[in-house]
């Protein structure tokens, strides 16, 4: 490249710094930002624990029988615990969040009414 190639390049990319640094922040913008980054980071956050426990429930119910479901939900227990403190906190962690949006909150709420359903499921199984 020559030098006023370059001069011309170095000219252009200022002028873009230049508008892009000198214009107003708009609070919408910044909040849209926001809201998009919180709603990926919860569904992302969300899809992995409904992940792991649809997971743990086609594994178990495709088990032999009672006795072998509740030996899969002893061996489990520590996963549980884990699952159930990651609804709790994606609960907390997003409880605004779910109160803006719909769809956020019947997401989590299927996902904590699966939880139960799997915790109530395996203390069924290993009572008998």
């Amino acid at each position: 490249m020559s030098k006023n190639h370059l001069i011309v390049v170095y000219l252009v990319l200022a002028i873009l710094a230049f508008f892009t640094f000198s214009g107003k922040t708009d609070n919408t913008d910044l909040s849209d930002i926001k809201n998009r980054l919180t709603r990926v980071e919860f569904f992302q956050e969300a899809t992995r624990i409904r992940d792991n426990l649809v997971g743990f429930k086609q594994v178990n119910a495709s088990l032999v029988n009672d006795k072998e479901r509740a030996k899969s939900c002893n061996e489990s227990k520590d996963l549980f615990a884990e699952w159930s403190e990651d609804v709790r906190k994606l609960g907390n962690n997003h409880y605004d969040y779910m109160n803006n949006y719909q769809d956020a909150k019947e997401y989590f709420d299927s996902i904590s009414k699966l939880n139960d359903i799997i915790v109530a499921d395996c203390t069924k199984f290993t009572s008998k």
